[in-house]
C-alpha cells in the first residue's frame, strides 16, 4: 500500500507566528478543542464518575509538521489506568496547527494535561 506525505497548509506558519529576530518556534496549537471536550465527556468511565474518581492525566503528544498526531504517550506518574487509556484515545484524535520555526512547520512534542472532573 503506497502512502503519501501530507504537506502543511500554506498558512500553517503565518509570518506573525515566528519571531524574525530569533527564529524561535511557536508551539503547536490545538485546533479541535470542542471535539476534545466532547470526547472527554464521552470517554470518562461512568463507573469512575459514580465512585468520585477523577484526576489529571498528562499526555505527551508528538505533532508532525503537518499538524497530525504522530505518537502519544503518558507523562508523569501512572495514575488511574482507565483514565490513562481514555486520555490516550482522546489525544490520538487531536488536530493541531504545527509548531513553527523560521524555516516553516516543524515537528514537536507538546504536553497536554487532560482533567477528568467528577460532576454532580
Amino acid at each position: 500500500m503506497a502512502t503519501t506525505a501530507q504537506r502543511a497548509p500554506a498558512d500553517a506558519c503565518p509570518d506573525s507566528a515566528v519571531s524574525r529576530e530569533s527564529g524561535v518556534a511557536t508551539e503547536p496549537k490545538l485546533l479541535n478543542a470542542r471535539t476534545v471536550n466532547r470526547l472527554m465527556e464521552d470517554a470518562y468511565p461512568d463507573s469512575l464518575q459514580q465512585k468520585g474518581v477523577g484526576g489529571r492525566v498528562l499526555v505527551l503528544v508528538a505533532v508532525g509538521k503537518d499538524g497530525t498526531v504522530q505518537n502519544v504517550r503518558l507523562g508523569g506518574n501512572p495514575g488511574v489506568r482507565p483514565l490513562n487509556e481514555a486520555a490516550l484515545r482522546i489525544a490520538r484524535r487531536m488536530r493541531f496547527r504545527p509548531a513553527c520555526s523560521n524555516h516553516g512547520p516543524v515537528a514537536a512534542i507538546v504536553p497536554i494535561p487532560l482533567d477528568f472532573q467528577v460532576h454532580g
